[in-house]
């Protein structure tokens, strides 16, 4: 159910920095309008998401056997996506990768504070970083909840006795999408009223100083393809 997935905590950064992690909005033509991009940088763009697209692909063919090989096949694809964030971040300029980190901050939300980058940006002591751990461990409870609650109405409807019945399995999976769809929007409403409290939980934690630094991080608000800027 991607709208719990995308009603969470925002997206885990990993070993890559806001700046790094923040290329995947490039894709986006809104965004490329944002930072000014010409008409050659979008090509340059273009041809690296090919070829990144194409070592992936090459890598995910791979059937590791053993643990170590494994761990090497993963240590290659990080290294792939780095060296992919890094060759997008050399075709903009300085002021377009600043910008581009600002939308990053704003798509992958407040809780990005949690990163040891963000973190000593701000600033943070333990005692915060504490508070803002349970801000977004009272809203993954609070998501998987109201999964686990869905799933569960979903789980009871009686299958079809023939799998083969090709018009009872069109009805069960009819059935299904009805009852998912009648929940979308109430469960959306309340998802996002849950984020923006925690979010707020978030924000109450933080020195009136890191609030206006991180008013400063995020920049000017701005919206990608219905995803609006944090409400942080």
């Amino acid at each position: 159910m991607a709208l719990f997935a995308a009603a969470t905590t925002g997206q885990p950064l990993g070993a890559q920095t806001v700046e790094q992690a923040s290329v995947l909005l490039l894709q986006h033509e809104e965004v490329r309008k944002e930072l000014g991009m010409t008409a050659g940088q979008r090509s340059a763009v273009d041809s690296a998401y090919k070829k990144h697209a194409a070592s992936a692909q090459a890598l995910f063919k791979q059937k590791p056997k053993t643990d170590a090989e494994r761990k090497a096949l993963q240590q290659k694809l990080l290294r792939s996506q780095t060296d992919f964030s890094n060759r997008c971040l050399e075709i903009l300029n300085a002021a377009q990768r600043s910008r581009l980190r600002q939308l990053g901050l704003q798509f992958f939300g407040p809780f990005t504070m949690l990163s040891a980058e963000i973190s000593k940006e701000l600033g943070l002591s333990e005692p915060q970083k504490k508070k803002i751990r349970a801000a977004q461990d009272t809203l993954n409870k609070q998501a998987a909840q109201l999964q686990s609650k869905r799933l569960a109405e979903l789980r009871a409807v009686p299958q079809p006795k023939d799998p083969n019945d090709a018009k009872a399995v069109a009805a069960y999976q009819k059935k299904l999408q009805q009852i998912a769809q009648s929940h979308q929007a109430a469960d959306a409403r309340a998802m996002d009223a849950a984020k923006k409290q925690a979010e707020a939980s978030l924000m109450a934690a933080l020195t009136a100083a890191q609030r206006t630094k991180w008013a400063g991080m995020i920049g000017k608000k701005f919206t990608i393809r219905g995803k609006p800027a944090s409400s942080a």
